[in-house]
């Protein structure tokens, strides 16, 4: 009955549409099967009687292969292109789904990420894994090749998917301005051998910013070598004078995502809040509401978990947090160059080129103030743990005082930097909407603005009090 009734919404849609096709996600999302998240059930299994003796390969294939009859009903030339996302967690024992693909009947194929789920090797030990949501590897990954591999094997059509205007390489951007690494992934998508790529975006409300744009340079002839094609399109966004400018600050951005070391949780901590997140010089301090959200998302499992306030922010860092500290402070440092480039270029920017100057440049801007904001959550973390681990101690030496009396110097220092960066970020944001996480899709929270004036006052608190209470329990 469940599989008439799915084959028949698949004839009536086609029927009520002119499409040519229907995708569909048949991995750990979305469009459920038997074999995805069955309840009680250990992974690659079923609680249903009649798929398990088939098993999950057989199963899924079997979905795409009745849709696709349903579908050439009405076209006999459609495709009906399955995405496994995430199916190596839940149900496939194989990474690549080869088996699957190999199963599938002429007209069914499959939609994949150029990047999801592979490991970029960095200096100092750092192993940064990334979803599909990065632009640190310009791809295709060892999946993404072994799935084309298999599909041209197979004759089965394959797409590849790129989100030029993601959200979680860098957080809280509408897009990131990192226009070498664009194009090389534009150049990536055409040389990969897969049938086609889509280029969409989803946590966003695509912005049609210069990320997505620079694609149209590398896929239609006559193609553009990539230095001429970057700087005619700075050119364009601001003008002949100032473009050089705007080209230059693109090659710091897309310098800066190298040190990226960890692309963290999607919606909580100093890299989505940007410099919103507040310091929590106190780790057991209760913040104001206003920094609290709802994560609609978490209602899929019950309706109140979706509405209940959360913390947005975390009060300590993550990762080898030495190392990450020391890479946010590069990505500081390449983002401050490129915010140097948009200052040389600000004066030279003709009137009628100014709003799409802007455009580029804010998010640039706060990229820059939420990498200057991680690298002072890192360096003030250590600070404040070391600090409050030593107030405690019963027994102290003069040098040890001197030592930790020094450390809270550069532990204030570091917060008035921090409270400087926090104001800068403050017009910024007031005057660019795409920068407010209020305007999230699948959660809630409070305005960017109203964070930061709260974490303003915060910060007087804690450099004005915290500090000097706790520098007299050190010793001093």
């Amino acid at each position: 009955m469940v599989q008439r009734y799915l084959a028949e919404s698949a004839e009536g849609l086609f029927r009520s549409a002119p499409l040519d096709g229907l995708l569909f996600i048949n991995g750990g999302e979305s469009f459920y099967h038997c074999f995805m998240r069955s309840y009680g059930t250990a992974k690659g299994h079923t609680n249903c009687p009649r798929c398990e003796p088939l098993g999950a390969e057989t199963v899924v294939a079997n979905l795409s292969n009745r849709l696709l009859a349903a579908a050439r009903k009405v076209n006999p030339s459609a495709e009906i292109i399955a995405w496994p996302y995430s199916a190596e967690h839940v149900w496939s024992a194989d990474r690549y789904q080869e088996g699957v693909i190999k199963k599938l009947e002429p007209g069914a194929g499959i939609f994949t990420e150029i990047e999801k789920d592979e490991t970029i090797a960095k200096p100092d030990g750092v192993m940064k894994h990334i979803g599909d949501y990065s632009i640190d590897l310009i791809g295709p990954g060892e999946r993404a090749k072994r799935q084309v591999a298999a599909c041209r094997a197979a004759g089965a059509p394959i797409y590849i998917k790129s989100e030029p205007e993601l959200g979680f390489e860098a957080p809280g951007l509408p897009y990131i301005p990192c226009l070498d690494r664009w194009a090389d992934r534009a150049e990536a998508l055409v040389a990969c051998g897969a049938n086609g790529a889509w280029v969409f975006p989803y946590f966003r409300p695509f912005f049609a910013g210069s990320s997505a744009e620079v694609f149209k340079s590398f896929w239609w002839e006559p193609v553009t070598n990539k230095k001429d094609a970057l700087l005619r399109l700075a050119k364009r966004i601001a003008g002949v004078k100032a473009g050089p400018h705007l080209r230059n600050a693109w090659k710091h951005v897309s310098e800066s995502i190298d040190w990226s070391p960890e692309q963290p949780s999607y919606y909580t901590g100093p890299y989505y809040l940007g410099p919103a997140h507040p310091m929590c010089v106190d780790p057991a301090a209760e913040l104001p509401k206003v920094f609290y959200g709802q994560f609609l998302f978490m209602g899929e499992s019950v309706d109140a978990d979706g509405l209940m306030f959360r913390p947005t922010f975390v009060s300590s860092p993550t990762g080898n947090v030495p190392v990450f500290g020391a890479f946010y402070r590069k990505m500081e440092s390449c983002l401050k160059e490129a915010v140097a480039e948009l200052e040389a270029a600000a004066p030279l920017v003709p009137e009628p080129y100014r709003t799409t100057f802007e455009a580029d440049a804010s998010p640039i801007r706060w990229f820059y103030h939420t990498a200057r904001t991680e690298a002072n959550f890192y360096e003030s973390c250590q600070l404040r743990d070391t600090l409050l681990a030593f107030a405690k101690q019963e027994t102290r030496t003069p040098e040890a005082i001197q030592k930790h009396q020094d450390m809270l110097g550069r532990w204030n220092r570091v917060l008035l930097d921090e409270k400087a960066n926090a104001e800068a970020a403050l017009p910024l944001v007031e005057k660019d909407m795409r920068l407010d996480f209020y305007y999230g899709t699948d959660h809630k929270f409070p305005h960017a603005a109203d964070m930061l004036r709260a974490k303003l006052t915060l910060l007087e608190t804690e450099i004005g009090v915290l500090l000097p209470g706790i520098g007299r329990r050190c010793g001093g």
